[in-house]
């Protein structure tokens, strides 16, 4: 399995705005829903450094465009929709 990409360079405790620019080129053979595909995540610099960011699968003759930019502000935390389990109950993922 793709490892994630880790970032370098970045301040731990200022946020960062990360958008795949090419989203419309990511196919459907990812290994599951990424929230990177689906819009633009904001994540501290300490997560991007220290966990990475899971990019979608790709082809050997293809790459994926970052964009970046510094937010001003506290820390978002990316959150996932409920899923439903059964008929008439959710809970979170």
């Amino acid at each position: 399995a793709p490892r994630p990409l880790r970032l370098t360079r970045l301040s731990a405790d200022r946020n960062c705005r990360i958008e795949l620019v090419n989203h419309e080129d990511a196919p459907a053979l990812s290994r599951c829903d990424q929230a990177i595909k689906s819009g633009p995540l904001t994540l501290s610099g300490a997560y991007l450094m220290n966990r990475g960011l899971a990019l979608p699968w790709s082809f050997p003759e293809t790459m994926w465009v970052l964009k970046g930019t510094l937010v001003y502000g506290h820390v978002c935390t990316v959150s996932r929709p409920r899923r439903s389990h059964s008929a008439g109950s959710a809970r979170p993922v």
